[in-house]
């Protein structure tokens, strides 16, 4: 019986291995990179975090999330999310 399923498993293999000898590209790094600033809009307190997956553990939600925040300003949980430092 013919095994449908060997040439994905060979792919994704493949793909892994490429990714592990050429590395991350940088614009996963410069995405990475940002300084991540959560702004409390009722005092105007905010943090600041080297990185959206530093964000991410620490607030405990994706990094995902974080970067779609971050991009569109968006307000969360009474916290607004943005890459720009606040004033």
């Amino acid at each position: 019986m013919l095994n449908i399923f060997k040439p994905i498993e060979f792919e994704i293999r493949k793909i892994s291995e490429t990714k592990k000898k050429n590395g991350v590209s940088q614009k996963t790094l410069d995405a990475q990179a940002k300084t991540v600033y959560i702004i409390n809009i009722e005092n105007g307190e905010y943090k600041s975090y080297h990185s959206t997956g530093q964000a991410s553990i620490n607030e405990g939600i994706s990094g995902a999330t974080v970067s779609r925040c971050c991009n569109t300003n968006k307000i969360k949980n009474g916290f607004k999310w943005t890459y720009v430092k606040p004033d």
